[in-house]
């Protein structure tokens, strides 16, 4: 393998670099190979969506807010999902141990919101769930949720399993 004795930029840009120096092929397949390696990395812990966003399976879950509540109530889980992949998936349940169950509903008629059995998101679509006519609810709370707490939940899909974090809020202390 040769060795790096000489960079120019010029050179490795457009390809024309001396053989004895490392080839624009080597440092773009090194490159490659350490973003593949920072994004499985990155995908090691669940996502604090609020504050950063988080890759799984091609899902992004990002700006995940819960609203704080009391034990008994219910409470409402917002944030953006993006389906960063060339398939179509289905949402087919929320789940979180803060609560007795978690719906996905949605507006179908005049008479507000109901449960939904699966959510379809499409390939490439964003779907934001802070301002749509689809909402997640946390239903019967086994606990307070209480402002500048976090709260893990998983999303269930046709395919594959995913968690993230949600931060406790209010909307207007975002």
């Amino acid at each position: 393998m040769p060795i790096l004795c000489r960079f120019d930029f010029f050179q490795w840009y457009t390809g024309h670099v001396p053989s004895s120096v490392l080839t624009a092929t080597s440092i773009r397949t090194l490159l490659v190979s350490l973003i593949g390696v920072f994004l499985l990395v990155g995908q090691a812990a669940p996502g604090q969506a609020d504050e950063t966003s988080e890759v799984r399976s091609g899902i992004l879950v990002e700006e995940a807010v819960l609203e704080p509540a009391k034990k008994g109530e219910n409470a409402r889980l917002h944030f953006k999902i993006t389906n960063l992949s060339t398939e179509n998936v289905i949402l087919q349940n929320v789940r979180a141990t803060v609560a007795k169950s978690v719906e996905v509903q949605m507006i179908l008629d005049e008479e507000g919101y109901k449960r939904v059995e699966s959510l379809h998101i499409l390939r490439e679509e964003i779907l934001n769930l802070q301002s749509s006519h689809i909402r997640i609810e946390f239903i019967d709370l086994l606990e307070d949720l209480e402002p500048n707490s976090k709260i893990e939940f998983e999303l269930v899909f046709n395919k594959f399993e995913t968690f993230a974090i949600a931060d406790v809020h209010s909307g207007h202390d975002r």
